[in-house]
């Protein structure tokens, strides 16, 4: 991919506009239902993973296009315009061929180091609305448990949410395998 457009000519000021506009919204958002440790806008957060996704357009009259977008994306009321949600979707599959980019956001919830987290629990929506997991989401999850193991942190489960069910790793028993699979694997290396 080319030179992504976070690192060119992102909006900053008008994204954190919304986002300071949307850390004051009480009425139907989210964190009115559990105050967060560490809230992170939910405008800055998407925005700037479109951006760091998506290329930068090669003349000034499509970045400019890009930079306005970019701040319709970001406000609280476009969170659930299809329109939009679907056009920054497209781009996204474009940029990566059709194929979904693989996304590790290790900033939701503040942070496990950061507040000396013991446990971990991941959960992500699929938004075909199947809740059975995919050979990359298996592949992830197998990343996701060497990396919490090597800071002494126990994953619980990864749920992905579909319509109206979800799939448990740990209900499968998958993520018991993939703790024996590790230990297995590290007793070979170790001797």
């Amino acid at each position: 991919m080319a030179k992504a457009f976070i690192e060119s000519d992102f909006p900053i000021r008008e994204v954190s506009a919304e986002s300071a506009r949307e850390k004051n919204i009480r009425h139907g958002h989210i964190s009115t239902l559990h105050i967060w440790w560490a809230r992170r806008p939910l405008a800055s957060s998407r925005a700037s993973i479109y951006a760091a996704l998506t290329p930068t357009p090669e003349n000034e009259e499509e970045r400019e296009k890009k930079r306005q977008f970019i701040a319709e994306l970001s406000k609280w009321e476009n969170s659930l315009n299809e329109e939009i949600i679907g056009k920054a979707r497209s781009e996204i599959l474009h940029a990566f061929n059709g194929q979904s980019p693989k996304v590790l956001y290790c900033f939701a919830g503040g942070g496990a180091i950061k507040y000396n987290a013991v446990d971990l629990i991941f959960v992500h929506n699929h938004p075909s609305g199947s809740s059975e997991p995919s050979q990359s989401d298996k592949e992830i999850t197998k990343d996701l448990i060497e990396a919490s193991n090597t800071m002494q942190i126990k994953v619980l489960d990864h749920i992905i949410i579909g319509d109206n069910r979800y799939f448990s790793f740990a209900d499968e028993g998958l993520i018991e395998e993939y703790n024996m699979n590790l230990l297995n694997i590290n007793k070979v290396k170790g001797g």
